[in-house]
């Protein structure tokens, strides 16, 4: 879109993008989380400048239970979306759920962790409490009987 406009009003096409790292490197800001779990490199260096703690998946899951806060990046999902191979991305959902959300959920029911937030890419949330958790058994309530008024 950018080089049709260009070439429309006569202009060359751009054919290159050129980083330019000579800015200033921000102030390093405090530690968001006690320990970031996963996430690959790219998190370990996030974690080497804000002095967060880092933890392999594996390692991190097992020990999540002794954190105030952890933030967990689960991102193995992200290869079989960029190739388009939705039975690849199913047998890895299948397999997060099993290795990371199933883990965590009995963390949860058991009282070893006191809330649980999963966040998407795409900023879907949910939120789930020890509290909460529990109350899965109920059953479900029209909305309407929740509405003011």
């Amino acid at each position: 879109m950018v080089n049709e406009s260009r070439e429309y009003s006569g202009r060359q096409p751009v054919n290159s993008l050129w980083f330019w790292g000579l800015g200033k490197v921000p102030g390093q800001s405090g530690p968001v989380c006690d320990c970031c779990i996963g996430g690959g490199e790219y998190v370990q260096s996030l974690c080497l400048h804000t002095g967060s703690r880092h933890k392999s998946l594996l390692d991190g899951l097992s020990m999540s239970r002794y954190q105030d806060s952890a933030l967990i990046v689960e991102d193995r999902l992200l290869h079989s979306l960029r190739i388009n191979a939705p039975e690849q991305w199913l047998t890895g959902l299948q397999q997060i759920d099993r290795e990371v959300i199933t883990p965590l959920i009995k963390g949860l029911a058991q009282g070893d962790i006191r809330k649980l937030e999963i966040v998407s890419d795409a900023e879907t949330a949910l939120e789930c409490t020890s509290t909460t958790i529990k109350a899965f058994w109920k059953r479900p309530r029209s909305v309407a009987r929740h509405l003011i008024g």
